[in-house]
């Protein structure tokens, strides 16, 4: 609704003209009336009407020279002037002063319509120029800053750029800020339309800097910042944005900078660490020396020997023993982070660990199908996980849920669990120091302990169980060298030499004997 503000000294004229047509049905609101134009005048800056009805002779002040004094304050409303004179000799003032139209008195109602139909279309049409400008400018500042950024410097300090757009250069410093959404593109692009205006408004209205759009990122242009505050700032930027529409940002600060040649360092340093955003990302604000920090964290890694790693977690996972298996993912975890690897290798990594990790122990273990992980779905969320501390977190979860269940139903006694893992892992290289290390003792302790239980010695009891599963394979029908590695003995030779020692026969007669 435009608004309509009505001033003439008669009192049943103004009441008249509030009643002479439906002003709601033409898309206008009577916001006041008055009587005289120094009054009127007060109601203009009170009210802000967008029209002014006024009448040309008053007492105290006349319509003609309100509307003067009017536009010596600068406002620039739209006026139609009442007036009895059939001639209107204020033509050429009415001209000078911008007057819209004149009505002749008695109003005619379809005359006044007409009028306000095409101070309304005027009205519409500028404000929509208005806007084409604004947002031509908003726009061309947009563009500028963006130039700025990747390193295209046009002549920025020069006063006709800072008086049209605002920019006020040159700055104490200049840092520049990445800003990103933890969700998939579609909704990325459309989340941004919705929560760019909000970060633009939170930053103007605190004379931060300015917004840009860069790629696929909000860009924040960030002046004369204290760096012991700049965290503080982006803390409350990410606070408020989530509370306003439930969005987590991730954002990303390049280094500080003092002179605008070198914004483009500043960008640069933000897009690597933006980069990294997986990896950092569960921190939400990726600082340059933050993440020097954590590399420095992992510097003392050693090298991985994934094959060794994932040998070890099949046998933790074998046990449930949860310590040894959060240090083992943790050392994998440790170890991406230290080579900075990329997204995409990080997650075939832990795919690949899982379901080798996953299918090894349901093989060996002979277990029911029902255990079996919903591999579609597993792979499924890894790839929604949009961090290494998320992810990391999910498939440890699923290792040691899974580990729980293979283990439910085995004995409780320390002893009888190593008997039992014996008697499934036979196959393995399975040593004394192996059984100490994931069940937690000192290795002379252990095998002290395993000789008063069993009354033999850990090797001993070790042959005992590996050939009595090779006597039952023998009498399957196996042939002897197929034999030899499934009962885990890695040399033909030493497996008869044992053989024979425990049954007195070779290997060979043995099974001719039992056929």
């Amino acid at each position: 609704m435009l608004k309509v503000l009505l001033i003439d000294d008669e009192y049943f004229i103004r009441e008249g003209l509030k009643t002479i047509i439906d002003w709601k049905s033409f898309g206008y609101e009577v916001c006041g009336d008055s009587e005289n134009g120094k009054d009127g005048l007060e109601k203009v800056f009170l009210l802000s009407p967008d029209l002014i009805i006024v009448d040309v002779k008053m007492p105290v002040m006349g319509g003609l020279e309100m509307v003067e004094e009017l536009r010596k304050r600068g406002c620039h409303c739209r006026v139609i002037i009442l007036t009895a004179y059939p001639d209107f000799k204020f033509a050429q003032k009415s001209i000078e002063l911008g007057i819209d139209s004149y009505l002749l008195k008695p109003v005619d109602p379809q005359e006044l319509i007409q009028k306000l139909e095409n101070v309304q279309k005027e009205i519409h049409n500028n404000r929509e120029i208005s806007q084409c400008v604004n947002k031509s400018i908003y726009l061309s500042k947009e563009k500028i800053i963006e130039d700025l950024v990747i390193g295209n410097i046009p002549d920025v300090l020069s006063g006709r750029y800072n008086s049209l757009y605002g920019l006020n250069f040159p700055w104490k410093s200049y840092t520049i800020g990445l800003i990103d959404t933890d969700r998939d593109l579609f909704e990325e692009i459309q989340l941004k339309s919705v929560i760019k205006p909000e970060i633009e408004k939170a930053i103007l209205e605190s004379g931060y800097g300015y917004i840009f759009q860069i790629k696929n990122f909000i860009g924040i242009l960030l002046k004369n910042m204290d760096p012991e505050l700049l965290p503080k700032i982006l803390k409350w930027l990410q606070e408020r944005i989530f509370r306003i529409a439930g969005v987590s940002l991730t954002i990303s600060l390049g280094e500080t900078v003092e002179d605008i040649q070198d914004i483009q360092k500043s960008y640069l340093v933000a897009c690597r660490l933006m980069d990294k955003k997986f990896i950092y990302g569960h921190k939400k604000i990726l600082m340059q020396d933050r993440n020097e920090n954590a590399a420095a964290e992992c510097s003392g890694c050693p090298s991985l020997d994934m094959e060794k790693i994932l040998n070890r977690l099949y046998h933790a996972l074998d046990v449930n023993n949860q310590f040894l298996i959060n240090d083992l993912l943790e050392e994998i975890k440790n170890w991406f982070m230290m080579n900075e690897s990329e997204e995409e290798i990080i997650k075939i990594h832990y795919i690949d660990l899982f379901l080798t990790i996953t299918d090894r122990l349901m093989t060996r273990n002979d277990s029911p199908q029902r255990l079996m992980p919903d591999k579609k779905e597993f792979m499924s969320e890894v790839y929604k996980k949009t961090s290494l501390a998320d992810l990391h977190g999910y498939v440890k979860y699923k290792l040691i849920s899974f580990s729980e269940e293979l283990c439910a139903g085995r004995p409780s006694n320390t002893m009888k669990r190593i008997l039992d893992y014996i008697d499934r892992n036979y196959a393995e290289d399975i040593k004394l120091e192996m059984l100490a290390y994931l069940f937690n003792y000192n290795a002379t302790y252990l095998g002290k302990l395993f000789k008063s239980y069993t009354g033999q010695y850990f090797n001993t009891y070790l042959d005992y169980v590996r050939i009595e599963k090779a006597k039952l394979f023998l009498q399957e029908g196996l042939k002897v060298y197929q034999v030899v590695k499934k009962v885990g003995y890695g040399d033909i030779d030493y497996f008869y030499k044992k053989f024979k020692k425990y049954t007195g026969v070779s290997p060979s007669f043995y099974k001719c004997k039992e056929q």
